[in-house]
C-alpha cells in the first residue's frame, strides 16, 4: 500500500530524531531529511489503495494525500525558516510525528479510531512546547494543550460512541442524535479554540514557541474537523432530524468566532495574539460548515480547511520573521517595517489575498457558499459577511504601521540584502573549515532566508486559495469507507424503526440519503434507502434541500 512508506518515514524519522536529540546537529539533520522524505512519500500516495489491518482497514484518499503533502512541505519550510529565526529543537520531530498520526487518521473509515489517532498526533505535536531545561512555564504551556485535547477528545468519543451502540427505544428520540451531534461539533470548536472556548488558545499563543503555532492551532484541529465532518455526513445528516436548537448553537459559536475574533485581533498590539485570534476567526467558517448538515457542504468546507491551514501557517511564520528581525512583536514599535523589508511586505499582501480572496478565487467562493448554505437572508447573514471581511482591519493596521516613519528598533534591524561575511584565513582547513564558513554564511543571511521562506509559504497559500494543486477536486473526493457496519434504522411493518444493524458492510446500491462514495457533494435522492429511514417523528432540518425531502 502506498500509504505505508509515508507512515514508516514519518514515525521512523520522528522517533530517531527524538532518540538522538542530545546530538543537536544529528537530530536536526534527521528531522529535516525526514521532512523531505515524508513530502516525497506523501506525493507518492495512490488514492484508493486499501490495506486490511485486523478487523479494520486503511484507505488512501485524494484529500489525505494533498493534506499530508501540504503539511509536510510547509512544515519543512517552517523548520528551515525557524533555523534562521526562532529555532525550536523539537520542531522537526513534532511535525513528523504529528503528520504521521494525522495521515493515519485520515485513512481510517471508523471515526472513533480516527479520532484516537488524531488525539495521539496532537499529543506528539505538543512535545514542541517542552524544551530542556523543563521549567514551570513549559509545563504550564503543555498542560493547557493537553487539557484542550483531553476535553475535546472525550466529547467527540462519547458523542460518536453513543449512537454507534444499539439504542433500543431511544432510536425514536431525535434528542439522542442531537446531543451526539452537538458533542462532536463542540469538540471541534474546543480544538480550534473558538469563542467562547478561546482562553486556552489565547494563552497558548502567548506562551508557546511562536514557530509551533501552525501545528498546534491549525493543522491538528483541522484534521479533527475533517473526521467530524465525515461522521456527521454519514451518521447525522441522512436522518433529516429536526436539530434546530443544536444547529443554532453550533452556528452561534461560528458567528461569534468570526465577528469577535476579528475584533479581538484588531485590538491586539502583540503580533502573536493577532495570529492566534486570526486563526480563531477563520476557523469560524469551518464551524459554519459543521452546522449545515447537508452533503452540499462537503466540498466547500474541506476546500476552506485546505486554504485555512496553509494561509495561517504563512501568517504565523511571517510574524516570527518580523519579531526576530526587529526584536519586537508589538505593532506600535514596528513603524516602517515594510520600508525596511519589502520581501515581508509582499508576503503579507499575498497572505491577505489567500485569506480573504478576491471574486473568482476559490477561497472567496467557498466562504460565500458556506454563508449561503448556513444562513438565510437577514441581518445575521450580513453580519457574518462583514465579519469575514473584517480581517482587512487588522491586516490594514499592520500594513499602515509598515509605511510610517521608521522606528529606532526597525532601523536597527537586519537588512534583507544578502551579504557575504568577511573571510578569515585563520580558520580550520578541510571539512571543518567548510562547515564553519557555511555556518557563518547562514548566520549572516538569516534575514533574507526568512523572507524567502515567508514568500514561498505565502505564494503556496495563494495557489491553494486560487484552486491550484488540485484542492477542489481533493476536497470533493470521498472519505475512507468504514469496514464494520454502523447503526442503521430499518423500517418495520408497523412503521417503527428497528435498531438492528444492517447485515451489509458496504453502502447500499439503492438510492440513499447517504452521499455517494463517488460523489460526496451530490445531493441525496428523493427516495431514501430503507436502511436510512428517519424516525416517524423526524421532520426536515431548518434548510432542507428540496431533493432531500423524505417521501410520505
Amino acid at each position: 500500500m502506498s500509504l505505508l512508506p509515508f507512515l514508516a518515514v514519518a514515525f521512523g524519522a520522528a522517533a530517531l530524531a527524538m532518540l538522538v536529540r542530545d546530538y543537536r546537529r544529528l537530530s536536526l539533520a534527521i528531522g529535516l531529511l525526514g521532512l523531505v522524505s515524508a513530502t516525497i512519500a506523501s506525493l507518492a500516495i495512490v488514492p484508493g489503495d486499501r490495506l486490511t489491518v485486523g478487523p479494520g482497514r486503511l484507505e488512501a484518499t485524494e484529500f489525505g494525500r494533498l493534506f499530508l503533502a501540504l503539511g509536510c512541505s510547509t512544515g519543512l519550510i517552517v523548520a528551515v525558516t525557524g533555523l534562521a529565526t526562532a529555532w525550536q529543537r523539537n520542531l522537526p520531530a513534532a511535525l513528523l510525528g504529528g503528520f504521521g498520526a494525522l495521515g493515519l487518521a485520515l485513512s481510517i473509515g471508523d471515526p472513533l479510531i480516527a479520532i484516537v489517532a488524531i488525539l495521539g498526533g496532537a499529543l506528539v505535536g505538543s512535545l514542541v512546547t517542552l524544551v530542556r531545561p523543563v521549567s514551570a512555564r513549559n509545563v504550564q504551556v503543555a498542560s493547557r494543550e493537553f487539557r484542550a485535547i483531553a476535553v475535546a477528545g472525550a466529547l467527540a468519543l462519547v458523542g460518536m460512541a453513543w449512537i454507534a451502540r444499539p439504542l433500543g427505544p431511544l432510536a425514536q428520540e431525535p434528542t439522542v442524535f442531537g446531543l451526539a451531534y452537538l458533542a462532536v461539533a463542540l469538540a471541534a470548536a474546543i480544538r480550534f479554540g473558538e469563542i467562547p472556548f478561546h482562553r486556552w488558545a489565547a494563552r497558548l499563543a502567548d506562551s508557546a514557541p511562536e514557530i509551533a503555532l501552525p501545528l498546534l492551532l491549525a493543522w491538528a484541529p483541522a484534521a479533527f474537523a475533517v473526521v467530524a465532518l465525515a461522521w456527521m455526513d454519514r451518521s447525522i445528516a441522512p436522518l433529516l432530524l429536526p436539530l434546530d436548537i443544536e444547529r443554532a448553537t453550533v452556528l452561534a459559536v461560528g458567528i461569534m468566532s468570526i465577528v469577535l475574533g476579528a475584533a479581538a485581533a484588531w485590538l491586539q498590539d502583540d503580533l502573536e495574539h493577532v495570529v492566534g485570534y486570526s486563526i480563531v476567526q477563520d476557523a469560524g467558517f469551518v464551524m459554519l460548515g459543521l452546522a449545515i448538515l447537508d452533503p452540499s457542504a462537503w466540498q466547500p468546507t474541506r476546500t476552506w480547511i485546505l486554504v485555512f491551514v496553509v494561509a495561517k501557517t504563512a501568517f504565523a511564520t511571517w510574524a516570527v520573521a518580523v519579531r526576530t528581525r526587529f526584536g519586537t512583536r508589538r505593532i506600535p514599535e514596528l513603524n516602517g517595517w515594510a520600508r525596511r523589508s519589502p520581501g515581508l511586505a509582499i508576503g503579507l499582501v499575498a497572505i491577505v489575498v489567500a485569506t480573504i480572496g478576491l471574486p473568482g478565487l476559490i477561497a472567496w467562493d467557498v466562504r460565500g457558499r458556506l454563508i449561503d448554505l448556513s444562513l438565510t437572508a437577514g441581518p445575521v447573514r450580513l453580519l457574518v459577511t462583514v465579519g469575514g471581511l473584517a480581517s482587512l482591519a487588522y491586516y490594514g493596521r499592520i500594513g499602515l504601521s509598515g509605511i510610517r516613519a521608521t522606528s529606532a528598533l526597525v532601523a536597527a534591524g537586519a537588512t534583507e540584502r544578502p551579504t557575504r561575511p568577511l573571510s578569515d584565513d585563520s580558520g580550520p582547513d578541510g571539512l571543518a573549515g567548510i562547515e564553519e564558513r557555511a555556518v557563518r554564511l547562514w548566520r549572516a543571511n538569516r534575514a533574507p532566508i526568512a523572507s524567502v521562506g515567508v514568500l514561498v509559504l505565502a505564494l503556496t497559500a495563494v495557489s491553494v486559495a486560487a484552486g491550484g494543486l488540485g484542492g477542489p477536486a481533493a476536497a470533493a473526493a470521498p472519505a475512507p469507507e468504514p469496514v464494520a457496519p454502523t447503526e442503521t434504522f430499518i423500517a418495520l411493518p408497523s412503521g417503527e424503526p428497528s435498531t438492528e444493524p444492517s447485515p451489509s458492510t458496504e453502502p447500499s446500491p439503492s438510492p440513499s440519503l447517504t452521499p455517494s462514495p463517488t460523489s460526496p457533494t451530490s445531493l441525496p435522492t428523493a427516495q431514501p434507502s430503507p436502511t436510512a429511514l428517519p424516525s416517524p417523528t423526524a421532520t426536515p432540518t431548518v434548510k432542507p434541500s428540496s431533493a432531500a425531502t423524505p417521501s410520505p
